[in-house]
C-alpha cells in the first residue's frame, strides 16, 4: 500500500465539491464492529460520512448498537467511493474485470443486493472469483450467481482514510489507478 499520514487538522469540508458515495467501517481489535454507507454518489461528503458513521455505530443489523464506552477501543475508517459502473463482459469473464485491491463489487438480482469494499478482498486474501462469490453470498444469492447473466455485477474504486489506533493518526490509502 502507498499509505500516507493525513494532517489531523485537515477538514472534510476541503473535499472537492460534488456528490460522493461512502462507507464507514468500525473495528475493535481488527474485528468488524459495524459498517454502513451509501454506494451511490448521493450527497456532499460531510453529511454523508456523518450519516454513515451513525448508521455503522447504531444501525448495523449484525451488531448491537455501539456504546459510548466502546468508542475508546474502536477505530474508524471511511472509504470514499467512485460511482459504480456495470461490469459489461460475458458472465464467465467477470473475474478478469475485477482487480483485487482496486475494485469493490456490487452484486444484485431480484431485489437482493450485496456490496463488498475493495479492501475486503485484500484483507481476506481472496482472488477475483472468491470476491465475486462472497459478494453474491452477502446479497443472499448463491455463491455462483455471478456466473448468471441475470445477476447485475458492478464495480467501483475507493479511497480509504483510516485511524491507525482508536483516536490516533489517520492514514490515507490513495485511490488505485486502473486501465479499465
Amino acid at each position: 500500500m502507498n499509505n500516507q499520514t493525513v494532517d489531523p487538522e485537515a477538514r472534510i469540508d476541503d473535499a472537492a465539491p460534488g456528490n460522493y458515495g461512502t462507507f464507514v467501517t468500525l473495528k475493535q481489535a481488527d474485528e468488524l464492529r459495524g459498517c454502513k454507507g451509501f454506494p451511490e454518489p448521493v450527497a456532499e461528503l460531510r453529511p454523508l460520512v456523518e450519516a454513515a458513521a451513525v448508521d455503522a455505530a447504531l444501525h448495523d443489523p449484525r451488531f448491537p448498537p455501539l456504546s459510548a464506552a466502546e468508542l475508546e477501543t474502536t477505530t474508524l475508517s471511511t472509504t470514499i467511493l467512485s460511482a459504480p459502473t456495470p461490469v459489461e463482459t460475458a458472465p464467465l469473464d467477470r473475474p478478469q474485470a475485477i482487480e483485487v485491491g482496486t475494485h469493490g463489487v456490487i452484486a444484485a438480482e431480484n431485489g437482493r443486493r450485496g456490496l463488498l469494499l475493495p479492501q475486503v478482498a485484500t484483507e481476506h486474501n481472496w482472488d477475483a472469483e472468491t470476491f465475486l462469490a462472497e459478494t453474491c453470498r452477502k446479497a443472499g444469492l448463491s455463491r455462483d450467481a455471478w456466473r448468471q447473466p441475470a445477476t447485475d455485477i458492478q464495480r467501483f474504486e475507493g479511497t480509504v482514510f483510516a485511524e491507525t489506533a482508536p483516536g490516533g493518526p489517520i492514514e490515507h490509502e490513495p485511490l488505485a489507478a486502473t486501465d479499465s
